[in-house]
């Protein structure tokens, strides 16, 4: 006897019944219900049929949670990092920020200086 932890992408519902996770979702050995089906990085919501993809100018590093880039930077759709924001064009990258390009200067934006 005993308690079998339910499988990957599935959840458990119980008496030994597993369901599917929604396309797209990921879960733990702990899924009882379809929203504990998380959504996986580079997507957003609250998991289960609520999953979305990460918007540009923001990062989605998984478990449902949307990060704004830095000010004066943007990203790709679906981007799950922080590395994946770079510098708007007139913008240089310093560290994690986005500073204004020097009077006289080019700045095409990204992550070069």
């Amino acid at each position: 006897g005993g308690c079998a932890e339910c499988h990957p992408g599935q959840y458990c519902i119980g008496n030994g019944i597993e369901q599917a996770c929604p396309a797209d979702t990921l879960s733990t050995p702990a899924a009882t219900v379809i929203s504990d089906c998380k959504c996986p990085p580079g997507k957003f919501g609250k998991g289960g049929y609520d999953c979305n993809p990460c918007t540009p100018g923001s990062f989605c590093p998984g478990g449902g949670v949307k990060s704004e880039c830095q000010e004066h930077a943007t990203s790709s759709a679906s981007s799950f990092s922080l590395v994946a924001c770079i510098c708007t064009p007139g913008y240089k990258p310093e560290g994690d920020a986005c500073l204004l390009c020097a009077p006289g200067f080019y700045c095409p934006g990204g992550k070069e200086g």
